[in-house]
């Protein structure tokens, strides 16, 4: 099972205060969809590309294989 979650929205100086695990994460950064599709590989892409989808529908997505089902 994998599980991706909104945070929602950081505005600048909040981001600037963020602190991550260091034995976790080597580093962070901001991305355009675009640029992501770029980044990642194309399994964890298509999970970001839904989650996105699903923000701009305001409501929660279930995948199967990688794709929505249910209502």
């Amino acid at each position: 099972m994998r599980l991706l979650f909104d945070g929602g929205r950081l505005d600048s100086s909040v981001a600037q205060r963020l602190l991550l695990p260091g034995p976790e994460l080597r580093g962070w950064r901001f991305v355009t969809e675009e640029e992501a599709a770029r980044l990642l590989p194309p399994v964890r892409y298509e999970r970001l590309r839904w989650a996105l989808r699903a923000r701009e529908r305001g409501a929660a997505l279930y995948l199967e294989a990688g794709e929505p089902v249910g209502g």
